[in-house]
């Protein structure tokens, strides 16, 4: 296609997101509901408008990059490691990689698929979780929403580990396994590095704004770049690795300020190319795996997560609602599954019912959060 046609194309399909995201609003719904509506009107599934295939799995990839780069800049260790849920958290997504992952085996996948699609299953969507709290129609309290937020940064960072483990295991790019531990740990020391000399180069920037945003984005993108192009790790895990090591000091919050408005933007370049990448002629065959997936979801992670809630209480936290804001999977989730699809570990069946329970659970996870609790004081 050509450059101006995919740009028209592309700004009326912005242009629709825009104004379903605006109805859904109207009527109580979130966003991101009228975002993958939009999707759902220019996708194979409806007799919508004839979109291509190809530029709008750019954009998805396009926008889930740009997400988790963002995902990784909003991280905060400093008050990650003060959060009740710090230990609880990565025991979730543990418990879940487990029991999916086992599961995975015993239907037939191999064994760093099943890792890998366990860590789908136990990763949250970081903007559902922003959406859920920062709405005006929410009935969570202060409590858990802080739980919420910091839930969903762990479950990411512990998705990291999870999936280098796992790719050690598989390999990538032929690459045996020694060789792959080694291209992560010294892409580790690198970023460890720069986490240590980003915020000393930062402070003497302070008082210019615009220099501080664009000397800390350009750091983020370069160690990401570096670590796709020298270190071989795939792009979207770069990407989470070069947000997340832009440092702890007090510049990085004026930083992420700036960049937060963003977010919307690539959220909506994600969520409306997601149920453009659903194969209606795949599904017949896909519909087993659509149904472990959707098991998985509710009773792997929903019920874990509510049950890890009520055995370590917290302060004020409603492990109901907690439950169901993280009851979703998330960009990392569909980052991991193209990697292990891409890599031979996870069958194309398997990422069409996982594109399907994404897509599902996205949108029922922001509705029913708001349920079970009367709107606080605020």
């Amino acid at each position: 296609m050509d450059t101006p046609e995919a740009i028209l194309e592309l700004g009326s399909i912005v242009l629709l997101a825009a104004g379903l995201a605006w109805a859904a609003r109207r009527i109580g719904l979130p966003s991101l509901v009228g975002f993958l509506a939009a999707g759902l009107i220019v996708s194979p599934l409806t007799r919508g408008l004839a979109v291509s295939h190809s530029q709008l799995e750019l954009v998805a990839d396009l926008g889930v990059l740009l997400l988790l780069f963002e995902s990784g800049m909003e991280i905060d260790l400093r008050r990650l490691r003060h959060s009740g849920v710090r230990l609880i958290a990565p025991l979730q997504v543990l418990v879940t990689t487990g029991l999916v992952g086992l599961t995975g085996a015993l239907l037939g996948l191999p064994r760093a698929g099943a890792v890998l699609l366990g860590a789908s299953v136990g990763l949250s969507s970081t903007v559902v979780v922003a959406h859920i709290v920062n709405s005006r129609r929410r009935t969570t309290n202060a409590a858990t929403e802080r739980a919420l937020e910091d839930w969903a940064g762990i479950q990411d960072l512990t998705g990291v580990v999870l999936t280098e483990v796992a790719l050690v295991v598989v390999g990538f790019e032929g690459a045996p396994g020694p060789l792959v531990v080694g291209r992560l740990v010294l892409f580790g020391l690198v970023a460890v590095g720069a986490a240590w000399l980003l915020p000393h180069v930062l402070r003497a920037f302070r008082a210019d704004a615009d220099l501080l945003l664009l000397l800390s984005v350009g750091s983020s993108l370069s160690l990401a770049g570096l670590g796709a192009v020298v270190f071989r790790l795939p792009l979207p895990l770069a990407a989470f690795v070069g947000g997340a090591a832009t440092g702890e000091s007090p510049e990085m919050e004026t930083v992420r300020e700036h960049v937060r408005p963003f977010r919307e933007l690539f959220a909506a370049l994600f969520f409306v190319a997601l149920p453009t990448l659903i194969e209606p002629g795949e599904l017949g065959g896909a519909l087993g795996w659509l149904a472990f997936l959707a098991a998985a979801l509710v009773l792997g992670k929903v019920g874990v997560v509510a049950g890890l809630a009520r055995a370590f209480p917290l302060p004020d936290v409603r492990p109901a609602q907690l439950a169901l804001g993280l009851g979703q999977l998330g960009e990392f989730s569909y980052a991991i599954a193209v990697i292990a699809t891409d890599h031979g570990a996870l069958p194309a069946p398997v990422l069409e019912a996982l594109l399907v329970v994404l897509v599902a659970s996205l949108a029922l996870s922001a509705v029913l959060a708001r349920f079970g609790a009367p709107a606080p004081a605020r």
